[in-house]
């Protein structure tokens, strides 16, 4: 809410107030922190004449102050003008707090100014049928200007469509002379989760001032001795903090409203795997990084599931791990209050569109799970999913996920090629197949103990010239006992051509074998070298 000002005649009201002065409210004063004599009065909508009735009392449940304040109303079903007012000495500067409450079911309108003299500062207004802004503007410090001498300050409440059932809360009222000490600006403090924050709290006061504070954000405190505010917010909301000046003449309350908003971060960031790429359907951007929140505290990955309804399909997110290995998470789903409305967390392994989930969670606080991925490239997919049977499901509600970590496991070593392809989920295809595309098939994967999902390029073999020879470096693996390593060469690459007789092996263990040519270089005109791999039956 911001207070705008304008300058009317009121001429009538003038007029009115002559009819009759309004009785005088001692208790007023203390409820107001203003120790000067207080009047209040109203006036009727048919004849414009003043109404009995009490419009503004002290009210000590909605103080700012935690004492007690004035409360305002337009009073009477006629009542079209309500008002409280007392006399104050320029010049000087009238600080003063104000909250209103108005009621968002009722379309009349309401409009609460501050006069001195002919000059009027709005503070609050509605028109007919127009809806307020919010329901309670909480506490705002305003200020007006009074000039020499001594003038009448009102404050007044009226309604020009008949009576409207908005409340007006009046607390600390005070001049610039005052010694007591006064929080002289209370803007609205924009935070994000995770990231640190400071403020110091402004003040004028002549003597030492001790703080104290109710309400702030968490992970916000006061620092002791000092007029700081600092911290990092750990969750996100709108906070009114009362924070509270005192010195030995008195104290002042200000409300000091903290917005704290997520930060954002990549999905790999907030989830804690940087190794491991996310992607949703279509460009979609419901799963988003959040941080200043998670399992962690730091970050985690948020899915908006909004107003979808139980027939929509979940949001998903998606990652491709490379079994065999564990796969764990951590997540948590919220509730709207009601168990016939919630998140829940859908598991799938392999595409979504023709498997159904492998597991559900609906867990409110932060659980961890995990499961045995098997071998080969898997699709790992979450979907955000939101389940309820009521019909109206306007309140946003999230899914969160967090720490996702996937560990590979080593598949033992296997004696034959049968056992190797079965263990690592490869049966079936063609033994050419390079399900990696680091230049290795299937067969020769085995043969040199590569994975036929994690690219081996350093198994490939290497040639050199080495003592005068075309030289062959071969890596192989130890555990088959079903494979003939045969060193081969030729002059052409003809399919034909392929000799051993052209080739010598002259190192071989369970690790690796070399081979050269049998002829010097200078003897050749060209020269390829293979290793050929024969399953043996």
């Amino acid at each position: 809410m911001k207070f705008t000002s304008w300058v009317h005649g009121f001429g009538v009201i003038l007029a009115a107030t002559g009819l009759g002065m309004p009785p005088s409210h001692a208790g007023l004063a203390e409820a107001a922190d203003w120790e000067a004599p207080w009047s209040t009065g109203g006036i009727q909508s048919d004849n414009q004449t003043p109404s009995s009735g009490v419009y503004w009392v002290e009210q000590q449940a909605t103080a700012l102050d935690g004492t007690d304040a004035i409360q305002g109303t337009l009073g009477g079903s006629d009542s079209m003008h309500s008002w409280i007012e007392t006399r104050v000495t320029g010049p000087t500067t009238l600080h003063f707090s104000c909250r209103v409450e108005d009621d968002p079911a009722t379309s009349f309108d309401a409009t609460l100014e501050v006069m001195v003299g002919a000059q009027s500062t709005v503070l609050y207004a509605r028109q007919l049928g127009e809806p307020p802004a919010s329901a309670n503007t909480g506490w705002r410090e305003a200020a007006v200007a009074v000039a020499s001498g001594e003038h009448t300050v009102r404050w007044q409440l009226r309604s020009n469509r008949g009576r409207s059932r908005v409340r007006v809360f009046l607390d600390q009222v005070w001049t610039s002379a005052d010694p007591r000490p006064r929080i002289t600006a209370t803007p609205e403090q924009a935070l994000v989760m995770g990231t640190p924050f400071s403020m110091s709290v402004p003040v004028a006061s002549t003597t030492v001032v001790t703080l104290s504070a109710d309400g702030l954000p968490p992970g916000i405190k006061l620092v002791p001795g000092t007029l700081q505010v600092e911290g990092t917010p750990t969750a996100s909301g709108t906070y009114r903090a009362l924070v509270t000046a005192a010195t030995a003449a008195g104290r002042h309350t200000a409300e000091i409203p903290f917005i704290v908003q997520s930060g954002s971060a990549s999905l790999a960031e907030a989830l804690d795997a940087p190794n491991l790429l996310f992607t949703q359907p279509d460009n979609a951007t419901h799963w988003a990084g959040i941080t200043g929140q998670g399992h962690d505290g730091i970050d985690a990955a948020q899915a908006t599931v909004g107003t979808m309804q139980t027939f929509s399909p979940p949001l998903l997110l998606s990652t491709t791990v490379n079994g065999p290995g564990s796969l764990s998470f951590w997540y948590r789903c919220d509730e709207r209050g009601v168990m016939a409305d919630r998140t829940l967390l859908r598991l799938y392994l392999g595409p979504v569109s023709i498997h159904q989930p492998l597991a559900q969670f609906e867990e409110t606080a932060w659980t961890r799970y995990s499961l045995n991925i098997p071998a080969g490239p898997q699709l790992v997919t979450w979907g955000a999913w939101r389940m309820t049977v009521l019909q109206e499901i306007t309140p946003t509600l999230h899914t969160y996920l967090d720490q996702v970590a996937f560990t590979p496991t080593t598949i033992p070593p296997q004696p034959t090629f049968s056992a190797w392809t079965t263990a690592w989920n490869v049966a079936g295809q063609p033994v050419s197949t390079d399900t990696d595309a680091d230049g290795l098939n299937l067969l020769m994967e085995y043969a040199s103990g590569g994975s036929p999902y994690i690219p081996n390029p350093e198994l490939l073999p290497t040639a050199a010239i080495v003592d005068g020879h075309f030289t062959l470096h071969f890596k192989k693996a130890s555990s088959p006992t079903d494979l003939l390593y045969l060193p081969q060469g030729s002059r052409s690459l003809f399919a034909n051509s392929w000799s051993s007789s052209l080739v010598e092996v002259i190192d071989e263990d369970n690790t690796a074998l070399r081979a050269r040519s049998k002829k010097p270089v200078s003897a050749e005109t060209s020269m390829f070298l293979r290793v050929m791999v024969l399953v043996t039956p």
